[in-house]
């Protein structure tokens, strides 16, 4: 896959991401970010039962392409999303927030992106 170097302005602009667990036990999830080749975040999260958390975006707003990889409790593998690719199949907006759905059987969680102007938490840095 042909990466998109860092003063482009081709990519995606994120913005806030949610990390939903739809699931009854509390899930830990490890997430990295990367940024046109770059880590820009690592963190661990726990997120109760039936409950969210938002990470805000300490990374620049220009546009880029974002890989995620993450490891959620209970899957021994890591995950390995790319949300500009998601991107463009599935919404526009001028700044996109991620969405991390842990639901039950794990394995099936899912990564989109949507517009910030969707939700009411969803935040950009610009």
């Amino acid at each position: 896959m042909e990466r998109i170097s860092a003063d482009s302005e081709t990519g995606i602009r994120l913005g806030s991401i949610r990390i939903a667990n739809t699931t009854d036990e509390t899930q830990k999830v490890d997430l990295w970010i990367e940024r046109d080749n770059e880590f820009v975040y690592h963190d661990s999260n726990e997120i109760e039962a039936n409950n969210e958390v938002w990470i805000e975006p300490t990374w620049s707003s220009k546009p880029a392409e974002y890989d995620f990889y993450y490891v959620i409790s209970g899957v021994d593998e890591l995950q390995v999303a790319n949300l500009t690719e998601l991107h463009e199949e599935e919404t526009e907006g001028d700044c996109l927030f991620a969405d991390i759905w842990i639901v039950d059987g794990v394995e099936d969680s899912t990564v989109t992106a949507k517009d910030v102007e969707e939700q009411e938490a969803a935040t950009c840095n610009f």
